[in-house]
């Protein structure tokens, strides 16, 4: 977390240079016999917090068609802050805080 590196795709597709740092939310699994329970918003909570925690940047990629997703980042307030396609022509949006 010290100094997260952009991945080559960050590099040359979304002119990221090394050494970024802040914080990325990959993904969010939960096993479906604790479905809507609350764990999604728990694991939320604690990667928001460790940017906070560490004063680093906050983002997370999501697929454009990913609409569960991106309402579920919105209940939070958390914004989109660009979009871009990737090499399959897939529109990607980071969002982040």
């Amino acid at each position: 977390m010290q100094c997260a590196n952009p991945t080559a795709y960050e590099r040359k597709h979304l002119d990221l240079n090394p050494s970024w740092d802040y914080v990325q939310l990959k993904k969010i699994l939960v096993d479906p016999d604790y479905l809507g329970q609350g764990i999604s918003n728990q694991l939320l909570n604690l990667s928001l917090e460790l940017a906070y925690k560490h004063n680093k940047d906050w983002v997370a990629d999501v697929n454009s068609s990913n609409n569960r997703m991106v309402n579920f980042l919105a209940k939070y307030n958390i914004s989109k802050r660009y979009e871009w396609k990737t090499p399959r022509n897939t529109t990607m949006n980071r969002f982040g805080i």
